[in-house]
């Protein structure tokens, strides 16, 4: 192991804790794909693939398998990221345009990378941001390897030798460097090599791996010599027998149903059949085959002024939502406008003056503070995380809003109209609560009553309570 690989897998090693850990089995996933690429360059298509690729798998499970830190941790980004960014060794499984595969997982590791380096890149440590420009590095050098050596996956050899007559080592790879805790965690990682499951059972059952490993080489090699003499004598499996025997059938020419004494399928069209209309009756009016449709207009995105920026008409779909990046030039200065778009998840790099959300669903806006208010209007489905401070926040006709707050905007003013819906989120303040965040539901219902002093009539509202016992 040597390159980027064993720089991520050092640097992962001082971070420590499930980091470390992770680490191993993504050191493992690697040497897996490099014995899928020695063995793809000498054997033939093997029929069973899914024996094949067994190592592999066990090796992504260990890494993903590994269990997540708690949100308030400063590790679950980094867990995030190396969840997301393993499956980009599939690629050796993908027939067509391999690249893509890796592509794909280092848009969702950059979600959660942009969010690790805005906490961190800053306040430190830097042991943070450098592991997340390794990571990357790694994921792009991976990508390049796929799409010039490997666009189709793995590449068999047309002339080569049975899987099953393989000689190569297993592959190799050393863990994470987890045993003194790293700057980062409290070192659950021990520092030493990663090891196979075969080998792990081994050592569980004391036996000696290498003669173990002998044996599974020579039984194979045994059963190659046997299926080969049995081929050779003429004998073979039952599949072999039945398609013998049908082409021997079918040597001498005509159809094989008549020679089975099969019946022939007589097709016709049926004419004393009743046509059902199951089709919904046309409505009378004139507008019945225009229904209402979206009007789909082309992306903003980009100063509008010199102190607004403003996204409209960005859309993704319910399966895929389009990510952006919002970063602004002038900090506490410049306001953000998002408008018409569905099916977005938008990050806010800096302070901004002013930010507004208007006519949007399906969105997940994370921001880092406003100096003025942040404003959501006319919107449905949709999560607000603010991770800095804001001194109001202003929802108006909203439905299926949840608005999360971080410590420094606890003291911001909520102030909603004809909002339905409307959630405060936070970290739950009872740290022995199973529960990690605390949902509170903003109220709708209202109680009011008429108050008549001496010659002064007023009306008094408060919220009604729905707290019981």
């Amino acid at each position: 192991m040597s390159g980027s690989l064993a720089e991520f897998v050092t640097l992962s090693g001082e971070v420590g804790d499930e980091i470390a850990e992770m680490s191993g089995g993504m050191a493992g996933a690697f040497g897996a794909v490099d014995d899928l690429l020695k063995k793809a360059a000498v054997c033939t298509k093997p029929k069973d693939l899914g024996a094949v690729f067994g190592d592999l798998q066990t090796n992504l499970k260990a890494t993903t398998g590994v269990k997540q830190p708690k949100r308030s941790s400063p590790l679950d980004l980094h867990y995030q990221c190396m969840k997301s960014s393993v499956t980009c060794l599939a690629f050796v499984a993908v027939d067509t345009k391999s690249w893509e595969t890796v592509a794909a997982a280092i848009e969702e590791m950059e979600y959660n990378g942009n969010k690790l380096l805005s906490e961190f890149r800053k306040s430190g440590p830097e042991l943070y941001v450098n592991w997340h420009a390794c990571l990357k590095k790694l994921l792009k050098e991976v990508q390049d390897f796929a799409k010039a050596e490997a666009p189709t996956g793995l590449k068999w050899a047309l002339t080569g030798m049975d899987i099953s007559e393989y000689q190569g080592a297993a592959p190799a790879a050393t863990g994470g460097k987890g045993g003194a805790g790293g700057k980062g965690g409290k070192g659950k990682g021990n520092g030493q090599p990663y090891k196979s499951a075969f080998q792990l059972k081994c050592e569980k059952e004391g036996l000696d791996f290498e003669e173990e490993m002998a044996k599974v080489k020579a039984e194979n090699a045994r059963l190659a010599a046997a299926g080969a003499a049995k081929k050779a004598a003429g004998g073979g499996s039952a599949a072999d027998a039945l398609f013998a025997e049908l082409n021997a059938l079918g040597s001498d020419g005509g159809s094989i149903k008549s020679k089975l004494g099969l019946k022939k399928t007589v097709k016709g069209t049926a004419k004393d059949r009743e046509v059902v209309k199951s089709a919904r009756p046309a409505k009378s009016s004139s507008h019945a085959d225009h229904g209402k449709k979206k009007t789909v207009r082309p992306l903003f995105e980009g100063y509008e002024g010199t102190d607004l920026f403003k996204l409209a008409y960005c859309y993704g779909t319910r399966s895929s939502k389009e990510r952006k990046t919002i970063t602004v030039e002038q900090p506490r200065k410049d306001a953000v406008l998002i408008m018409e778009c569905d099916d977005v998840a938008i990050d806010i790099v800096g302070v901004c003056k002013n930010i507004s959300i208007a006519g949007c669903k399906r969105f997940n806006v994370t921001l880092e503070g406003s100096i003025g208010q942040v404003e959501v209007s006319n919107c449905s489905s949709g999560y607000v995380t603010v991770n800095g401070r804001v001194y109001q926040l202003t929802c108006d006709k909203c439905e299926g809003l949840e608005i999360t707050l971080a410590p420094e905007a606890y003291g911001a003013k909520v102030i909603s109209s004809m909002c339905s819906s409307l959630n405060v989120a936070l970290d739950n303040p009872d740290k022995s609560a199973e529960m990690e965040l605390l949902t509170l539901a903003v109220p709708t219902q209202y109680e009011t009553k008429l108050v008549i002093t001496g010659t002064q009539a007023i009306l008094e509202t408060d919220a009604v309570s729905h707290n019981f016992g």
